[in-house]
């Protein structure tokens, strides 16, 4: 049988629970929290050793676990045409 778009939907929803949390993310999640709650006095001096362009860097890299990436937006209409804008926040 080949594997399809509808087979692939099939697979994926005998594969998974939807709503059942994958616990070896959480544990890494949990263990990350972990390793920078024990470290935030190194961590700071290290950000404050660096040149500021490169301090903003890290600030930037780091704002990347903690905030939500949002998707890209495409605006398509023309004229008189109503348009809707939706954002998706991807975790």
């Amino acid at each position: 049988m080949a594997f399809t778009t509808k087979t692939a939907k099939q697979a994926g929803k005998k594969s998974s629970r939807e709503g059942s949390p994958n616990k070896t993310t959480q544990e890494i999640r949990e263990l990350i929290k972990n390793l920078i709650e024990d470290n935030v006095i190194k961590l700071q001096a290290d950000l404050n050793g660096l040149e500021p362009k490169d301090r903003i860097k890290a600030f930037v890299d780091l704002a990347k676990f903690v905030l939500p990436t949002l998707k890209s937006q495409e605006i398509h209409g023309g004229g008189n045409e109503s348009i809707t804008i939706r954002r998706e926040i991807i975790k």
